[in-house]
């Protein structure tokens, strides 16, 4: 765990991120709005992990969509 007490990312994640060499947009299709605590927090671990791969790698980036919105021929 880091001082911030939030776990670190293990050897062979940081080596696998460390070699990526292009950029990787990951769209996450998921809402927490009006949805229930445990949903919330769920989207904010994600975020959280997420934000840590982009730490590792700036060639990451990451969006969240809501998806009830839009055309599913939009994605």
């Amino acid at each position: 765990m880091t001082a911030d007490q939030r776990y670190t990312l293990s050897e062979p994640v940081q080596n696998a991120l460390g070699d990526i060499k292009r950029r990787v947009n990951v769209k996450v299709f998921m809402t927490a709005d009006f949805l229930p605590a445990d949903y919330k927090r769920f989207k904010r671990s994600i975020e959280e992990k997420l934000q840590d791969f982009k730490a590792e790698n700036r060639l990451i980036t990451y969006e969240f969509e809501d998806p009830n919105k839009g055309e599913p021929k939009d994605v």
